[in-house]
């Protein structure tokens, strides 16, 4: 048997008994993370006027945060789109890039468009993230070196995998779902910090999704594409099929999965990680100069340059660096156009320079400030270390908690957080959708 078709056959045919249970408690704080930020992105302007553009014609499948019950189709795009608006959701180093945000919409939308229980839907989802995350591994790293948006490259194709697994499509349809989803491939680099990142995930959710129901259908497409060289290897020059079926079944790249603690590109996260360490809020005037050693990834997508909005600042390690110090966090309210357009942080972001290493990956950055004292203070950090689960799922709480009450208002907040800590035990995922 192919690497390809074996991996399809591990998605379609592995028991839910057989899932391990840390792979699967981690599945599930990623529904919970999810469910978070996209409630919370869901009155960002792009979710806004995605809503008002798309009109979200009635139907079964929830538009989180909002009242809206529309066609699974549209509450993919919508709820996709809204899940990676902030930029919050959780992010991997197999692509590298964010698989939750893509994949998640199209099994939700299903699971209440069919009356369908918790615990297939996070069954699904693993096996969708390993699905994606091994065919990004076979792409790595000319894929995304070349520019693509692998969030949307590789969620469509992780969506159409999930979503075929939660329709019980047999080996033929499963197949033709995973065809249907690389030919819409799509998905660049150039949208990053602008609305286009965000809308291109929720299509990825969309595509995914209308993949798997085409092909539930009978809608036909090419037929063992993951065995077949020529469309991968326009994808990336490195293109090796082994990694598909390597490790399979004892190997979960879902552990490799990061909850962010910032709401900005996780390139960035490193660095921040090392100068709140280092460093209290001190203001501009008393650092001379920062040094970032970063590693190719944050040079090619966060360094964007006195960036004039907040999306662009997501993605600004320069200003990042400047909030972190200047205001002793980052957080959302950071990443508003007038908090970029801060004076302060201007000045105090021209005095950073970043340091490339090609040693380092997006989860590590060194980082040194130097003080107008003379005095100078350095911290390697690394965000790739395990969190003890206790501390994980507190701090993941809060986090829903902070995103989830300002737009449901606390008591709602809290029924749909305990709700979802026992995502397992609901039969039924439509009696979750409250009302703000």
């Amino acid at each position: 048997m192919t690497p390809g078709a074996r991996l399809l056959r591990f998605v379609r045919e592995t028991r839910e008994e057989d899932l391990p249970k840390p792979a699967l408690e981690h599945a599930r704080l990623a529904v919970l993370d999810w469910w978070g930020v996209t409630v919370g992105g869901a009155d960002e302007p792009v979710a806004r006027l995605l809503r008002e553009t798309t009109g979200a014609p009635p139907g079964p499948a929830s538009v989180l945060g909002t009242p809206l019950r529309t066609a699974p189709l549209t509450a993919a795009a919508l709820n996709g789109t809204a899940a990676h608006a902030l930029d919050y959701d959780d992010t991997t180093t197999a692509l590298p890039g964010h698989l939750t945000a893509p994949i998640l919409p199209g099994l939700l939308a299903v699971a209440e468009a069919r009356g369908l229980g918790g615990r297939p839907l996070v069954s699904a989802l693993l096996l969708g993230v390993e699905a994606a995350s091994r065919i990004a591994r076979g792409l790595a790293p000319g894929h995304y070196r070349a520019g693509w948006h692998a969030t949307t490259t590789m969620g469509r194709l992780g969506a159409a995998a999930a979503v075929g697994r939660l329709l019980g499509l047999d080996a033929a349809r499963l197949d033709m779902a995973i065809g249907l989803a690389a030919i819409q491939i799509g998905g660049v680099q150039e949208a990053f910090g602008s609305m286009g990142k965000p809308f291109q995930v929720g299509r990825a959710a969309a595509d995914g999704l209308l993949a798997a129901l085409a092909a539930e259908a009978g809608v036909t497409g090419p037929a063992g594409i993951l065995d077949r060289d020529g469309w991968a290897r326009r994808l990336s020059p490195a293109w090796d099929p082994a990694r598909l079926d390597e490790a399979l079944g004892t190997r979960w790249d879902i552990d490799r999965m990061f909850f962010k603690r910032y709401p900005c590109c996780f390139a960035t996260h490193a660095a921040i990680r090392g100068l709140l360490a280092i460093m209290p809020s001190l203001g501009a005037v008393a650092v001379e100069s920062v040094d970032i050693e970063v590693g190719p990834t944050a040079l090619q997508v966060a360094d964007q340059r006195g960036p004039t909005t907040g999306l662009g600042g997501k993605f600004s390690l320069t200003y990042c660096a400047a909030a972190a110090l200047l205001r002793g966090h980052v957080v959302e309210d950071d990443f508003t156009d007038v908090a970029v357009a801060d004076p302060a942080a201007r000045a105090l972001a021209e005095r950073v320079r970043l340091v490339p290493d090609p040693a380092l990956d997006e989860t590590r950055a060194r980082v040194r400030v130097r003080l107008a004292s003379g005095e100078t203070r350095e911290r390697t950090a690394d965000v790739a270390g395990h969190d003890d689960p206790a501390d994980l799922r507190r701090d993941l709480t809060a986090k829903f908690r902070a995103l989830v009450a300002p737009r449901l208002g606390e008591p709602a907040a809290a029924r749909l957080l305990a709700a979802l800590e026992h995502i397992d035990q609901l039969d039924d995922l439509r009696e979750l959708q409250p009302r703000p």
